[in-house]
Formats: structure tokens, C-alpha cells, sequence
């Protein structure tokens, strides 16, 4: 049986040829709102991305970060990668409720003790089925935030053939350790760095930082060739 989410907006990341969406869900307490559980939305079964055609149609453009939006869902379709996702309701009316104050931002803040084990930017799949308590998504305030690289190098084709692969990479420091991300925030990428340098030109680095406190939503995507990579998939930024 359907039933309908209330969800802050925490990530809306880039993901194939669609979007990840992903955030915690809002519970009404009495004239107040609980933060609960993690919920990735998705568009299969399997994990699948949501369209930006479907998004734009609901709401007229994309979801934004801190916004508070209502999504029919079918029910929670847990990967053993990917324990947080939710099948979308197919034919089924999102709603907007507001954006969340940004005073509330650090409410929904996680702490875990370590970002998946290791400093390396992607652990072995099957890493999460191991965790104590496992969990693809965080919300964390870094103590170290970028700066942004972005670089052009040669890479390999599913046919094997050689083609430019644009990097853009970010390192956290979260607990005294640093950790390499793939920045995926579709946002911060056309606001900080539109212009890429082409293959054998010098590497960009972007300062993102405000002025202000940096939350970032990190995720792990669903295994590849036998990993799980490192992203850093929503970057809400409050100026100083």
C-alpha cells in the first residue's frame, strides 16, 4: 500500500542520465517535526534513478536542497548496497511543502564515528552489509571542506576505446581523516566551475566555501566492477 513521505531534500545529485534524490524524512509531532529515517528515491526496484522530466513536471523545475516535499511512495526496497531506498509511486502527485529554516540545518546532521572505513575513495562492495549499523547516506558538517578540482584525463569506454573523462573531486576531513569524493551536486557544479579545462590543460581548483558552516550529503553509489565509490552528492553552504 502507498504511502506519502515528507521528505527534506538533501540530495538531488547527478546519476546516469536522471537524478539520485535522497533525504530524511519529516514527522509531525504535534505543532513541531521529528527528523527520521534516511530515504532515497527511486525509480525501479533495483535502485534506478529519477527522471528530471518527471521532477520538472511535479514541481516545474528540480528539487533544491532544504526543500520540504511530499512523495507518494510505494514502499522501501532495500539493497543490500543501498539500504535507504524507496520505489516512487509511478502517476502519483509530489507536493511542495516550503523549505526547511537553515537554522534547522544542523538538526539533521549525522555523526558517524568513521565514513566507511577507509580513506581511499571507495571501499569493496558487500562493505555495508558488514556495517554495524549500515548505511549508504550521511549528512555530515566536515571539518575540512575543498577546495574543488577539476581536471580532464583519457579513460576507457565500456568498448575499449580511449575518451576524455572529466573529473571533479573534493576532499573532506571529517574526525582528523581526509576523504576524496566525487562531487556530484548538479548546482555546484554550474555555479563554481562551468568552464573545464580540456585534456592537458592545468587542473582547476575552486574554493567553495561562503564564509560559513559546510554540510555535505556523502553517499556511496551501487557497486561497479566490484566497488563502491566515495560522493559527495549535495553541498548546502551558509555564508559567514
Amino acid at each position: 500500500m502507498a504511502v506519502i513521505k515528507r521528505i527534506v531534500v538533501l540530495a538531488n545529485s547527478v546519476k546516469n542520465s536522471g537524478r539520485c534524490l535522497a533525504g530524511k524524512e519529516l514527522i509531525r509531532t504535534g505543532g513541531t517535526y521529528e527528523v527520521g529515517n534516511w530515504i532515497r528515491v527511486c525509480g525501479s526496484e533495483d535502485g534506478g534513478e529519477v527522471s528530471v522530466s518527471w521532477m520538472l513536471e511535479q514541481l516545474g523545475r528540480e528539487p533544491r536542497l532544504l526543500d520540504v516535499i511530499d512523495v507518494p511512495l510505494e514502499g522501501i526496497v532495500p539493497l543490500a548496497d543501498q539500504p535507504e531506498n524507496w520505489l516512487m509511486v509511478r502517476r502519483a502527485a509530489w507536493r511542495e511543502r516550503g523549505t526547511l529554516p537553515v537554522e534547522e540545518v544542523p538538526k539533521l546532521v549525522d555523526h558517524p564515528l568513521q565514513l566507511w572505513g577507509t580513506q581511499k575513495r571507495e571501499v569493496e562492495a558487500g562493505y555495508v552489509e558488514t556495517m554495524g549499523e549500515p548505511a549508504s547516506l550521511y549528512f555530515i558538517e566536515p571539518e575540512v571542506v575543498g577546495p574543488v578540482r577539476v581536471w580532464t584525463d583519457k579513460n576507457l569506454n565500456e568498448s575499449g576505446g580511449r575518451m576524455d573523462k572529466l573529473r571533479r573531486r573534493i576532499s573532506l576531513r571529517y574526525k582528523r581523516m581526509f576523504h576524496e569524493f566525487t562531487v556530484t551536486d548538479p548546482v555546484l557544479q554550474a555555479e563554481c566551475y562551468p568552464d573545464i579545462p580540456l585534456h592537458g590543460e592545468p587542473m582547476l581548483s575552486v574554493d567553495i566555501s561562503l564564509g560559513g558552516p559546510t554540510f555535505v550529503c556523502i553517499s556511496l553509489t551501487p557497486p561497479w566492477r566490484g566497488r563502491q565509490y566515495k560522493i559527495a552528492a549535495g553541498f548546502v553552504r551558509l555564508s559567514g
